[in-house]
């Protein structure tokens, strides 16, 4: 990954102008992103187009050019989205001031994608010169908690008579030191950590000829733990690579269980208890929405239309078997409707005598007993009485019929 070099921000030019006055210039963290550049220039950025994530910083190097490196690594640990490695900024402050951009620098088309973790462990040590005015009046916050290291700091500081020390090398001063010890330079490299006294030499085993030769790179990379070995324990919801001890995940085990009771706190019970059903919230819901709503059910049972007391139900059936009595006064018109409010079932009409038929000179009609369906005709089937969805007609034609006569009062019975 190959970056331009780093350009002064516009806050990041005034603080190095003010180290050459004595003040005390401190680089705080290392920023990377992976947003466009576009227009803005450099000088104008107060941060990152679209920053990812922030690095510690482990080293600083002063030059007596007016640079100074400023380092740091980081890993795609925890990372939970791959991106594209474009942007890159360094962060620093005035002693007692808040940090600010010191300088920025984007890759733009040469980005680099880094992957989520899981995927692929990526590892990545970050080395950007930065300008400065006075290197001696420049320092850092340094993340002491690091593990990373150059190949070449390693080397330097790895005891090579140490590490590629041979099987014959250790049986020759085996022997020359005699069972049970160990010559004194090598007492110097070789410190024993048990629970003895701190600083007690090693002791070389009989059996030194099953010793084998080890490398620097097999030491760091192929090293099989035996015994009870033990490490710092992590904070819980540390998600770095840092090694899991049995503190770490019994107490993740106990926070993921919390206050369940003991019938439910493992992932088979779980499971029974729902069922087996892989889409248990999918039949959950599905049976909720074949309910009907509280809001529903509470209007439902208040309606007064849908729902009768046992008083009213007693008076309605009363109405429904009493007939209906009542008169009306023939308008001379060829059809009269008398309304009802309802549909009869039967209709019965006589005039004001209670005659509903006269034969003298011919036979006259005031009136006679109508069904539903069956109205009272003459004897050429011309309706005199007839029963219609909100009451009855009556007819008059001045001949026959005289169930409408002008001004003829009539009575009539009506059951519903």
């Amino acid at each position: 990954m190959s970056f331009p070099a780093p350009k002064f921000t516009t806050g990041g030019r005034e603080m190095a102008l003010r180290t050459l006055v004595g003040e005390k210039l401190i680089f705080t963290q290392i920023a990377i992103g992976d947003g466009q550049l576009g227009s803005l220039p450099p000088a104008a950025m107060t941060e990152l187009a679209h920053e990812i994530l922030r690095v510690n910083i482990s080293k600083i190097q002063n030059s007596t050019s007016g640079f100074v490196s400023v380092r740091g690594s980081f890993t795609n640990a925890g990372l939970q989205t791959g991106f594209y490695w474009r942007e890159l900024g360094v962060y620093a402050k005035m002693e007692g001031e808040s940090e600010q951009l010191y300088c920025y620098s984007n890759a733009q088309e040469l980005a680099e994608f880094i992957a989520a973790a899981g995927s692929e462990i990526i590892e990545k040590v970050i080395s950007i010169p930065a300008v400065v005015g006075d290197a001696e009046n420049v320092t850092a916050v340094i993340d002491e908690s690091l593990v990373f290291a150059t190949q070449e700091e390693l080397a330097a500081k790895a005891d090579k008579t140490l590490v590629n020390v041979t099987n014959e090398d250790f049986k020759a001063k085996a022997e020359e030191a005699g069972a049970g010890g160990v010559p004194p330079e090598m007492a110097a490299r070789l410190v024993y950590s048990g629970p003895a006294v701190p600083g007690t030499p090693i002791v070389i085993p009989q059996d030194a000829d099953t010793l084998e030769h080890k490398t620097l790179a097999q030491i760091l990379t192929d090293t099989a733990l035996t015994g009870s070995p033990t490490a710092p324990t992590p904070a819980q919801g540390d998600s770095s690579a840092l090694i899991a001890t049995t503190a770490f995940v019994s107490a993740a085990i106990i926070r993921l269980i919390g206050s369940a009771p003991g019938a439910l706190d493992t992932l088979e019970e779980l499971a029974a208890a729902l069922g087996n059903d892989a889409n248990f919230a999918a039949t959950v819901t599905n049976l909720i929405a074949g309910k009907a709503a509280q809001a529903d059910l509470t209007a439902h049972v208040a309606d007064a239309v849908k729902h009768i007391t046992a008083a009213e139900r007693a008076a309605w059936n009363a109405k429904a078997s009493a007939p209906v009595f009542g008169t009306y006064t023939g308008d001379g018109a060829e059809s009269k409707l008398v309304s009802l409010g309802f549909r009869a079932k039967a209709v019965l009409v006589a005039n004001q005598y209670g005659i509903m038929g006269y034969a003298g000179n011919g036979y006259n009609l005031y009136g006679g007993l109508a069904l539903d369906g069956h109205p009272v005709v003459d004897y050429n089937g011309t309706a005199v009485v007839k029963i219609d969805n909100t009451g009855f007609y009556v007819y008059t034609n001045n001949v026959y019929i005289w169930t409408n006569e002008l001004n003829r009062k009539y009575h009539y019975i009506a059951w519903r």
